[in-house]
């Protein structure tokens, strides 16, 4: 299953948003975040108690060390045992299983690559 969530828009290219990732009826394996830097950390926080196991965050300026957003996004993923990719990244790419969870522009053709 795939699911869009925004809190502004109820739909984005025709495809219908939950406000929230409580609103959702399931959990997702994945979450891909591209919210604002200053909220990441409480997207995170739900995800880990919603009991996703992944999470890409594209959003970059999170800062470095102690007191940073990405260190509190790591304290709440270590203790949840949420994986994080991120954040500032390009996310991930595997053509073979039809998953473009990146900013990348284009899809690359199938093959034994992966991003």
């Amino acid at each position: 299953k795939v699911a869009w969530i925004n809190p502004r828009h109820a739909e984005i290219d025709g495809i219908r948003t939950v406000k929230r990732l409580k609103d959702l009826d399931w959990v997702p394996e994945l979450v891909v975040i591209t919210a604002p830097a200053a909220i990441v950390p409480q997207v995170i926080r739900t995800a880990a108690e919603r009991g996703v196991q992944s999470a890409i965050i594209l959003t970059a300026h999170l800062g470095e060390g102690p007191g940073s957003l990405s260190a509190q996004v790591e304290a709440v993923a270590r203790k949840h045992g949420l994986r994080i990719l991120g954040p500032h990244c390009l996310g991930v790419i595997a053509p073979h299983a039809r998953l473009n969870a990146s900013i990348a522009a284009h899809f690359p053709q199938a093959g034994d690559l992966a991003l």
